[in-house]
């Protein structure tokens, strides 16, 4: 055996990182494709896309109805609507970059 290779294998030189599970081992799968996908993509198309907008929707027919219920005109019932939505889509982003940090953090603690 070759002396390179029984210090790796005898743990002298650098340890190369094993998981002790199969759980552990997909969690580290999909921790590596978020990060070759990058933050602006995790947070786009996996968070506000399709958890946001949604709700900022949701939450913008609620406000325009209620507004218009009060007996505000259209113009403002449309604009307090559309800030509703703008305050959701943001909050939504806030919580995906969050999100994204903890998951890297928890990723390179795993790591060490």
């Amino acid at each position: 055996m070759s002396t390179a290779m029984s210090r790796t294998m005898s743990g002298a030189a650098s340890t190369p990182y094993h998981p002790r599970s199969k759980a552990a081992l997909l969690a580290d799968a999909r921790q590596t494709a978020r990060e070759a996908r990058g933050r602006a993509a995790f947070v786009r198309r996996a968070r506000v896309l399709p958890v946001g907008l949604p709700v900022g929707a949701t939450v913008a027919v609620l406000r325009y109805h209620h507004r218009r219920g009060q007996g505000d005109s259209v113009a403002e019932a449309v604009m307090a609507a559309g800030l509703a939505l703008l305050a959701t889509v943001t909050v939504a982003t806030g919580a995906a970059h969050l999100e994204w940090e903890l998951h890297r953090l928890a990723y390179r603690r795993r790591r060490r």
